[in-house]
């Protein structure tokens, strides 16, 4: 019989030869367990709190040698895209510079300006101060020795010395080499030493990042390939990009990213109905409006409000990505769609 609907025989009144007469009582009605399902698509809101390292150590390591004054220039003229993360951000950053000469004394020491050693959060000024650092000049040893610099800022005697006050245990670290040549610290440290170093500094490796602006795998016209560079950021994790690039500013803004440890993408929690997601985010005493490329809206026609932002909808990873805007710290990302009805959970029954 089916499952829900119950007969019930009252019992046999008599039998009598051939004649049988049967007392039946009304049909008795039992439930299933459960409800059918509602027709009506479930809504969903995502809210993703932009989180960020609230103390951040940026270490930068600039080729001091004689055919670096176009690239450390650039660097200079662009910085402010680097800053813009950083600047009334409420991170508690350091930043310093130390140069890829190891020949002389000041092998790892800091190199300071204005009466700074390196910049905080309470440095005036502090681009023109970076400025002042990163222009290093061109009279370094033509042995580049990246590698060996960051190890030696980073470690006594120079750690509890000179350079005290710049790295802090609790900070996130982000090492970024700028050089036109390849490294030639040789086994002072060795390259896989190096890896291992930078790798056990903290009790979270993702907190840890090599950065290489230097020469590509096959070099340029204007820079030798800095492979072994290249090799650490492999292993260690961070951003690759060639030196011989004219515009440094895209590469800036993606180190400043990197460093303040903000995201752009977003993963939503469950797969949403196409053309049905919504995105705003409530920044500070702002609103923004999203406006979603994937889905064909116009910026210029769409936008409500002088306060919208343009993202795209990553279908294969299931993903919110911010292309002209960077949340600031705290920042509430809201996300608000339909659910994609292959992707709803089961109702449940016994």
């Amino acid at each position: 019989m089916r499952a829900g609907w119950m007969l019930a025989l009252a019992g046999v009144a008599a039998v009598s030869g051939c004649k049988r007469t049967y007392d039946f009582v009304e049909p008795v009605e039992v439930p299933t367990a459960g409800e059918p399902p509602s027709l009506e698509t479930p809504v969903k809101t995502d809210v993703i709190t932009q989180v960020t390292t609230p103390e951040v150590d940026i270490l930068w390591v600039i080729d001091n040698s004689g055919s670096m004054a176009e690239e450390q220039a650039k660097l200079s003229t662009n910085f402010s895209a680097f800053m813009d993360f950083f600047l009334d951000s409420g991170l508690d950053w350091h930043i310093g510079v130390v140069s890829t000469d190891t020949d002389g004394a000041e092998k790892g020491k800091l190199q300071g300006a204005g009466g700074y050693r390196y910049l905080d959060v309470d440095s005036p000024n502090p681009v023109a101060l970076f400025q002042q650092m990163a222009t290093l000049g061109t009279n370094g040893s033509f042995d580049e020795r990246g590698r060996r610099a960051a190890y030696s800022a980073l470690t006594d005697p120079l750690l509890s010395g000179y350079n005290a006050g710049f790295y802090r245990e609790n900070a996130s670290l982000h090492v970024i080499v700028i050089s036109d040549e390849n490294d030639y610290s040789a086994q002072t440290p060795s390259r896989n030493e190096f890896i291992n170093f930078m790798n056990s500094l903290k009790p979270d490796p993702e907190t840890v990042t090599f950065s290489s602006i230097v020469g590509p795998q096959n070099g340029c016209a204007t820079a030798e390939a800095g492979t072994e560079y290249l090799a650490v950021t492999a292993a260690v994790g961070g951003i690759t990009e060639s030196i011989c690039l004219d515009d440094w500013a895209p590469v800036l803004e993606q180190l400043g990213l990197q460093a303040a440890g903000l995201k752009r993408e977003y993963f939503l929690s469950d797969v949403p109905v196409a053309g049905t997601i919504e995105v705003v985010v409530e920044d500070g005493d702002y609103v923004y409006e999203g406006i979603n490329l994937t889905e064909g809206e116009d910026p210029e026609t769409d936008c409500e409000s002088l306060a919208c932002f343009q993202y795209e909808y990553d279908e294969r990873r299931n993903s919110i990505v911010m292309l002209d805007y960077v949340p600031s710290p705290l920042a509430k990302i809201i996300v608000t769609y339909e659910l994609l009805e292959g992707f709803q959970p089961a109702t449940e029954t016994l």
